[in-house]
């Protein structure tokens, strides 16, 4: 049968699927009936026919995942990048004698005292700058 023949002489709930199959397979229509409630009671009974429907048609052993991992599992390896973090070592690094005040970072930077100073607190324990009084 062709499928202009067929589409046309569909009853209610059925429907014709292409089920693909590997490269180089040919994939041929297949009619199926579709399940088809014609009336619902109530709201009641609508959630719980969906509910049950939800149930029946549920993935198998769907997790939920990373999207960047799974775009680029390498990321899972790398340090998240700091650019307030970086931005301040390399301040640091091309000033005159590799120092700088925190009055100057401020003004370059824009950003408010208190979270300067976690930053420098943080880069100070994890070793990469001294501070001084």
């Amino acid at each position: 049968m062709r499928l202009q023949e067929v589409v046309p002489n569909l009853s209610v709930g059925e429907a014709v699927v292409f089920l693909r199959g590997r490269p180089g397979e040919k994939t041929a229509p297949t009619k199926v009936l579709v399940e088809k409630v014609d009336q619902v009671g109530n709201e009641g009974t609508v959630k719980q026919l969906a509910s049950k429907t939800a149930e029946k048609y549920a993935p198998k052993g769907a997790e939920k995942k990373d999207s960047k991992t799974m775009l680029n599992p390498v990321l899972r390896y790398c340090e998240v990048p700091k650019p307030l973090e970086q931005y301040i070592l390399y301040y640091i690094w091309k000033s005159d004698r590799h120092s700088a005040f925190q009055a100057d970072l401020l003004k370059d930077l824009g950003i408010d005292r208190d979270r300067l100073r976690s930053i420098i607190a943080q880069l100070q324990q994890d070793g990469y700058i001294t501070t001084e009084k």
